[in-house]
């Protein structure tokens, strides 16, 4: 505890700071205890809202793979991405409107819009994801690799039944411009060798 606040608590009036401003703004229509989280299938519209999402370059950062501040050539690499046959891939909605995106290609990523961090969002979000026959269906082990600071990501993956495996690891960010730490989780596996 510093200065007499839990570190809880402080990110508890972050998040509510974040909320309440994107709130007055109208980004988070009806955000409260009727809140519905959502999939459904992305769609030629979501380009624009994702485009917009990833400008925040706190999301940008924990993607580690778009450069910061993300640019037109780098959001169109990422749509491609979304929209291949061979990745799965569902936007997440709250109360109808847009929140974030989950995939599953080699690896499962997942965002959520940065004023809706810690709300619990991302949480239910893959619980649904997990629970699609095309996931659950998918042959071996899920993986899914988050920045070693990105506590929030590590303790949703740990929550969904994600488990840490090896060591972290150096891949590269474009964020950073650099070799960052990752570290890599798997669902549904039994000792398996990712050296």
């Amino acid at each position: 505890m510093a200065g007499g606040i839990s570190d809880r608590k402080r990110q508890r009036n972050r998040r509510e700071t974040r909320i309440g401003a994107g709130a007055e703004r109208g980004d988070v229509a009806g955000y409260g205890a009727n809140t519905e989280v959502a999939l459904r299938t992305f769609c030629h519209s979501d380009q624009d809202v994702v485009f917009d999402a990833l400008r925040s370059e706190e999301l940008a950062r924990c993607l580690a793979a778009l450069p910061v501040p993300v640019d037109d050539a780098g959001c169109a690499l990422y749509l491609r991405f979304l929209t291949d046959p061979n990745v799965t891939c569902r936007v997440v909605t709250l109360n109808g409107r847009f929140a974030g995106v989950l995939s599953l290609g080699t690896e499962l990523t997942f965002w959520i819009c940065s004023e809706l961090h810690g709300a619990g969002i991302c949480h239910q979000a893959l619980r649904q994801f997990l629970a699609l026959p095309e996931v659950r269906s998918g042959a071996g082990p899920l993986i899914a690799c988050c920045l070693t600071d990105n506590n929030a990501a590590a303790a949703v993956l740990r929550k969904v039944g994600f488990v840490q495996v090896g060591q972290p690891f150096r891949r590269y960010s474009f964020a950073e411009a650099a070799p960052v730490l990752f570290q890599r989780y798997c669902r549904d596996c039994q000792i398996i060798n990712l050296s």
